[in-house]
Parts: C-alpha cells; sequence; structure tokens
C-alpha cells in the first residue's frame, strides 16, 4: 500500500523510498531473519524450526553455534542481535524445563540466558523485545532464588532428621555395649584348664546364683533395644521414600542414602532376636554376646555410611579389643561339655560486547538427577560429619 501511495504521487522514486521505508520497518522485528546472506538466513531457520518444535536444547546448540561462526564484522548488528534474542529464548525456556527438577542449575540456565538478551540489547540499544525479555528474566530468576531457598530449607530440615537417626543409633549401640557388658560381669569364668591324660574329669560349671533373675532382666532390656532397633528402621525407610527420587522413563534407578544402611539395619535386627532368645538361659550367655557384639559391629557400619565415611572409625572398636583379649570363645566347646545337664543404623551487565558469555551445559535429565543426588549427599555428608566431631564417646 505504501509503494502504491508513493508510486502515485513520485512515481519511480517514490517507489525507490518506499522500498527503503519498509526494510527500516523489518529491522524493528528481528525474530526474523530478513535481510541476511541466504547461507546465514538458511542456518536461522534451522534454529528457528527446532524452537518451534520444542526441542529448545537444539534449538539453544544450533543458535549458539551461528552466533559464535558469525563472521560479526561483515554481519550487521540487528542480525546479530536477532541470533541472541532467540538463543536466548530458547535457554529461558530450557531454564523453566528444568526448574522443578534443578533449581540451582535452572538458575544457571537463567543467567546465560540473561547474557544473551543483554548482547541483543548492546547490539541494538532500541531493541524493545529484548529489553522486556531482561525484565521478565529478571523476575524469573527471582523466582528460582526463592524456589532455591525453600530447597535449602527442605534439605536442612531432612538433614536435621538425618542426624537425630545417627543420634539414635549412637544411643543404640552405647546401650548395646552396656547390656553386653553387664552380662559378661554377671557371668561366671567359663574357662577351664587344660588337663592331662590321666586327670580327673573336671567340677561341672556352675550358673551363678542370680542366673534366673538376671537372664530376665537381660532379656527385657534387649528387647527394648530390639524394638528400638525397628523404630529406627522405619525412621530411616520412610526418610528412604522422602529422598528417593522418582524414576525416568529409560533411566537407570538413582539409590538414596538410606538404601545400604536400611539393608544393614536388617541384619542388626536379626541379630538383636537371636540374642533375645539366646539371653533366657544361661546356657547360651555367650552365644547371645556374640550376636550383641555382631549387631554393634553393624551399628557403626551404620553409622559410618550415614556419616560419610567409607571406612570405619578405628576408636570406635576399642570396646571389642578388649572384650578379645578378656573372653577366648574357642573354649565354648569345651565348657558346654562340663555344664550341668539340667541348665540350655538484575544480571551482571558486561559493557563489553567482546564479553561472551559461557555457552550452556548440554546436560541431560539423568546427569541432572545424578548431579543433584551427589549434591544433596556431598553436602549432608559434610554436615554430618561436623556434626560428628562434636559427639563424645562416653562409652
Amino acid at each position: 500500500l505504501i509503494l502504491l501511495v508513493l508510486a502515485e504521487s513520485w512515481g519511480a522514486r517514490g517507489i525507490q523510498l518506499g522500498t527503503t521505508f519498509l526494510m527500516i520497518l523489518g529491522i524493528q522485528h528481528p525474530t526474523k531473519l530478513s535481510a541476511v546472506s541466504t547461507p546465514l538466513e538458511h542456518s536461522f531457520n534451522i534454529a528457528l524450526k527446532s524452537f518451534e518444535n520444542g526441542d529448545y536444547e537444539e534449538a539453544e546448540a544450533e543458535f549458539s553455534s551461528l552466533y559464535f561462526n558469525t563472521n560479526q564484522e561483515t554481519t550487521s548488528p540487528e542480525a546479530l542481535a536477532t541470533i541472541q534474542l532467540n538463543r536466548g529464548l530458547a535457554l529461558l525456556k530450557l531454564s523453566q524445563a528444568k526448574a522443578d527438577m534443578s533449581p540451582r542449575l535452572a538458575m544457571e540456565i537463567a543467567e546465560n540466558a540473561q547474557q544473551a538478551f543483554l548482547s541483543a540489547k548492546r547490539y541494538t540499544p532500541n531493541f524493545k523485545r529484548a529489553g522486556k525479555r531482561l525484565q521478565t528474566t529478571f523476575a524469573w530468576i527471582q523466582d528460582l532464588v526463592t524456589k532455591i531457598e525453600l530447597r535449602e530449607q527442605e534439605e536442612d530440615a531432612l538433614e536435621a532428621e538425618i542426624q537425630k537417626v545417627i543420634e539414635r543409633l549412637q544411643a543404640l549401640r552405647e546401650t548395646q555395649i552396656q547390656l553386653n557388658r553387664e552380662n559378661q560381669e554377671k557371668d561366671v569364668d567359663r574357662k577351664r584348664p587344660r588337663r592331662g591324660r590321666n586327670a580327673p574329669p573336671p567340677t561341672p560349671i556352675e550358673p551363678p546364683i542370680d542366673a534366673a533373675t538376671t537372664a530376665r532382666e537381660h532379656t527385657d532390656i534387649q528387647i527394648w533395644i530390639l524394638e528400638e532397633a525397628r523404630s529406627i528402621r522405619e525412621d530411616m525407610a520412610a526418610l528412604n521414600e522422602t529422598m528417593t527420587i522418582p524414576r525416568q522413563t529409560g533411566m537407570p534407578e538413582i539409590d538414596s542414602v538410606f538404601k545400604e544402611p536400611i539393608r544393614l539395619m536388617d541384619g542388626i535386627i536379626i541379630e538383636q532376636q537371636n540374642a533375645v532368645e539366646q539371653l533366657k538361659s544361661w546356657s547360651s550367655w555367650p552365644a547371645a554376646r556374640s550376636a550383641q557384639e555382631t549387631a554393634i559391629l553393624i551399628i557403626q557400619k551404620v553409622i559410618d555410611l550415614l556419616l560419610g565415611d567409607s571406612q570405619p572409625d578405628s576408636d570406635s572398636l576399642d570396646d571389642f579389643d578388649e572384650y578379645e583379649e578378656e573372653y577366648n570363645y574357642e573354649d565354648f566347646e569345651e565348657y558346654n561339655e562340663g555344664m550341668s545337664s539340667s541348665e540350655m543404623s538484575d544480571g551482571d551487565l558486561a559493557s563489553d560486547a567482546g564479553m561472551q558469555e559461557l555457552p550452556i551445559p548440554n546436560y541431560s535429565a539423568e546427569d541432572i538427577l545424578l548431579e543433584e543426588q551427589g549434591n544433596l549427599q556431598f553436602r549432608q555428608q559434610k554436615r554430618r560429619s561436623a556434626n560428628a566431631g562434636k559427639v563424645e564417646k562416653d562409652y
């Protein structure tokens, strides 16, 4: 219509002026490349097609390749601004898609989008769309800051629950050690001197006078310890459910920090159940203490796992060194023969156009899940290690 009006008024000169005016209008909407070389426009359209199809990772990679491989001295600022705007839009879409899975990664991507919009604004200062996108991106980054803070609060609350489990396990271990010692002290010396070939038969080992009363008391305490272990396992299973990331289609399952401790807790419960049964009779007290000591060792292993230590603390096993020195279980068969038969775990504004932002990390969904799980476990292990240093071992 403009060409027709100018042609009517000024003839051929009007048509020439009208064409120039339309080209200027095209520059004001730079989401399409209309005044650039054919190879550049072709590459741009490929990237734009990926964006329209919802393949934002591919679109961002294509826009980035187009931007960084373009000769900026021979390409118009408007074309470069258009590429950067569309690249920023692809980054913004990626950030929004990953926000729930990993707010921290979404923040990193959003900051790259912000830099792309700033770059577009530097090439074309009057680029209104880039300016508006800067505002919306800033608001989105603020939302991500809030999301990250909430996620950290959830992690802190989860960490506090894990710390409670560790403290309960430490108390469980101390109680089990104390019961083991008391049972040892209440028992008689079952060692028998070796006799010669022609020596008379040894005198049968008699139980302590209060063996029946001690058996009842120690059995009751062991039952309480068993129930506490079961309760701890239930709490660990609930935390495991909270921490487990839903499995994505086509991706391997990611184990939480509680998978192995829960498996070990099952072993602890079995040993403690055995101890309950063995404590009922004086004749089987040595077997009960053996089951208790196995449970104690496994409890310590669970604690070490939750604290993030792959190797047990050597100081934590000092108690058992004393037991080994004081008691020789190889003599069990010998003293058993002598018993009486009656007993049985807003963006940085870079003014230099030559400063370019880093390319977006090309993380898959599996990479993000693994990174988030690893980061969470690393933070938890650091906190638990710090807290562990404050625990005084008084057993």
